[in-house]
């Protein structure tokens, strides 16, 4: 009897304690799951201020701090910073929790003298994260308002670091420089038995022709070796935008304007804007006008060195003129004439590099052009106004354009 009640006092013993830590655990638990909404409530009676929030997003969240004390709403702040939410006050007595607002910060690494993208290389931003620029150099992070510190470090490139100031969504180059690596250059030794062995035969001659060739040899490679160190291969495609003007249409008094921007590595589309104001005896004012857009192929990476294009071609020419390079093509000039044009053709382009972001270009294309016009007679009033029409095979486009690259 004694036993059995021994037994039956332990078992009770043994469920009360599992009944104490269940509840402990649920206390625990409940602590550790309590929403914010929950803890913006108590923070509220606790403080005695109004906080203004959306239920929607303080339901997902949960803390495991009770938030007591006079500092209990910096630390309830600095705990939902994780959240990317902050907690502000209009007054004392009135606060609000709000989202942190976050800008884009996107980079592009470049070698500082060949301006070539730089792939693969992995950037760091100081005690936060870090990721890899991708095969055009570029890289991003997704950061809120502050300071922050850029690091770049490459086995082939001296390490960059940078502060930036983040604002608003920006943009930013990083130029690094590569190491230099110095060349070892080994000198032959010479072998006392092999200069003895020489005079020993006789044959010095044989022995310094045979020296000679290797040492004419060696600086051959040496020479071949380094000169292809010393190759510097063409700038990729880091430049996404070229604006343009055109010097021959500037001749002409007409003011024009183009830009063009890269597809890919070896594609881009361009467009041309001239406008030009007429001013004739016999008519106040008319305008001209151009537009001229225009896809290219380039050979090595696009704005620079050689290029083929397609381009079509619409003007609309007021009485009297027409935008270069169809001045008065297949129309007497002793009549007056306003009408369109349309056409397209094939061109050919080179472009060379000034600087970082400055180039010169010429281009020059040719195709076909059909002109629509009323031929007008002046005899004291506008009168035999006829429509007639114009084909035009020859020159297209004529350019001699100064770049500006970004």
């Amino acid at each position: 009897m004694i036993r059995i009640n021994k037994l039956l006092f332990l078992c009770m013993f043994m469920l009360w304690s599992i009944t104490v830590v269940s509840a402990q655990n649920k206390v625990n638990n409940g602590a550790l799951k309590k929403s914010l909404t929950e803890i913006l409530h108590i923070v509220s009676q606790r403080k005695n201020v109004y906080i203004n929030f959306n239920p929607q997003i303080t339901n997902r969240i949960f803390l495991g701090d009770t938030f007591t004390g006079k500092d209990a709403i910096a630390k309830l702040n600095k705990s939902i910073g994780s959240y990317d939410l902050d907690i502000k006050g209009a007054n004392s007595r009135y606060l609000y929790v709000r989202p942190i607002k976050k800008f884009i910060l996107k980079g592009y690494l470049v070698d500082e003298k060949s301006m070539a993208s730089i792939s693969n290389i992995k950037v760091i931003l100081a005690g936060q994260t870090s990721v890899k620029s991708d095969l055009n150099g570029n890289f991003s992070f997704t950061l809120s308002k502050g300071v922050y510190l850029i690091k770049v470090n490459a086995d082939s490139y001296y390490p960059k670091n940078m502060k930036i100031v983040v604002n608003e969504s920006e943009k930013v180059t990083v130029m690094l420089k590569k190491k230099i690596k110095k060349a070892i250059v080994v000198t032959p030794i010479k072998k006392k038995e092999e200069v003895f062995s020489a005079t020993k035969d006789n044959k010095p001659d044989q022995v310094l022709a045979d020296r000679k060739l290797t040492q004419s040899e060696t600086i051959n490679n040496s020479s071949e070796k380094s000169s292809s160190d010393t190759v510097l291969l063409l700038p990729k495609c880091f430049s996404r935008y070229a604006l343009k003007t055109n010097i021959l249409l500037w001749g002409n008094a007409t003011p024009n304007v183009s830009i063009e921007r890269r597809l890919n590595k070896n594609v881009s589309i361009d467009l041309l804007l001239a406008v030009k104001k007429v001013t004739s005896d016999y008519e106040s004012q008319s305008l001209s006008y151009l537009i001229q857009p225009e896809i290219r192929y380039w050979f090595s990476n696009c704005f620079n060195g050689f290029n083929i294009g397609y381009h079509m071609y619409y003007s609309n020419y007021g009485v009297g003129d027409i935008i270069f390079p169809f001045q008065r093509k297949g129309l007497p000039n002793d009549l007056f004439y306003e009408g369109y044009l349309y056409g397209m053709g094939a061109s050919v382009g080179y472009q060379k590099r000034i600087n970082k972001h400055f180039a010169v270009e010429g281009v020059i294309g040719t195709g076909y052009i059909h002109l629509a016009y009323d031929q007008i007679t002046w005899n004291s009033s506008w009168h035999n106004k006829k429509s007639l029409d114009y084909n035009y095979w020859g020159l297209t486009k004529a350019a001699v354009n100064l770049v500006y690259l970004f």
